[in-house]
């Protein structure tokens, strides 16, 4: 009714106001806070004067993380929800906040030959440096601990030789970390043990390797047989493991070489000979005899010997 509506009502009465509520339209922009795109970017809400929910929000994921909610600021500020009266009046921004999950972390360290080092599982969040182990390295014979790393061989590491960590956690499950090791290097030294000067003095070897060439030397009236390692008496060739897991030194083994003598008696009874080693001198045989003459001796060339 207005004030040209004619009056049809012959009688006292009452009119009564009608109202309608005015709104204002207000942008409300979705920010991820390091997840992914927010589903909508954004939406526009017709609020009246007198306060609107904020309804459907959008959603957002990120890896490694849960969702906690949508707030007034990047850091802090006040939690929304879909029931939350929208404020301020004017278009404005909602973030996203996060909690970052967590892991078990179990470690092995017998799969490549270890013992010792850290054993319990620890719990890494995701994005956060790994949590504090044990600085006790595992040990391995001829070898050096390397760190902690998601595969037995290669990998990723985690964790440095001296337990610190060496990355933030960056899986998206549990994992188990395994003790690595390097292969120690050592110098084996040669002694010709009576021979002549080996060919190298020295070379070095890694553990648990073959040994590769090895020296060469010779000896006036003996044989090369092998080198040996000095008190266990180990027999070492090119193609044998280094087990010791320190400088060492490898001795020549020697066979003296055997003469034949043999004794001509030049028309006499017969001789037997005699096998004698380098450096031995033959035994004086029981003289031979021949009709009608006298034994002289033994000579070789103009040299007598016996």
């Amino acid at each position: 009714m207005t004030s040209g509506t004619i009056v049809s009502n012959p009688s006292d009465h009452t009119l009564y106001a009608h109202w309608q509520a005015l709104t204002i339209p207000v942008t409300v922009t979705f920010d991820a806070n390091g997840g992914t795109a927010p589903n909508p970017a954004s939406k526009t809400i017709d609020v009246p004067l007198i306060g609107t929910n904020y309804g459907t929000l959008a959603t957002t994921t990120r890896t490694g993380y849960t969702f906690a909610d949508w707030y007034t600021a990047a850091n802090g500020g006040t939690q929304v929800t879909s029931g939350t009266a929208v404020s301020p009046l004017s278009d404005h921004t909602l973030y996203a906040h996060w909690t970052a999950s967590t892991y078990a972390v179990a470690f092995d360290v017998s799969t490549n030959g270890g013992t010792g080092g850290q054993s319990a599982s620890v719990t890494a969040t995701y994005g956060s440096a790994m949590p504090t182990i044990s600085t006790t390295a595992p040990t391995k014979t001829g070898h050096t601990f390397t760190g902690w790393y998601d595969a037995s061989s290669g990998g990723t590491q985690y964790y440095t030789s001296t337990g610190a960590s060496a990355r933030s956690y960056d899986k998206t499950s549990g994992t188990t970390l395994y003790a690595q090791f390097t292969a120690n290097t050592y110098t084996v030294n040669f002694n010709a043990n009576g021979g002549g000067t080996p060919s190298m003095a020295s070379k070095t070897v890694t553990y648990d390797s073959a040994y590769g060439t090895l020296a060469t030397v010779s000896r006036t009236g003996y044989t090369f047989d092998y080198w040996y390692i000095s008190g266990s008496g180990t027999q070492v060739s090119a193609s044998t493991t280094v087990s010791t897991a320190s400088d060492h030194t490898l001795y020549a083994h020697w066979t003296v070489n055997q003469y034949q003598v043999t004794f001509d008696s030049a028309g006499g009874t017969s001789v037997s000979s005699q096998w004698v080693n380098h450096g031995s001198t033959a035994t004086q045989p029981t003289a031979p005899t021949r009709t009608g003459y006298t034994f002289n001796g033994w000579y070789n060339g103009g040299l007598t010997i016996f």
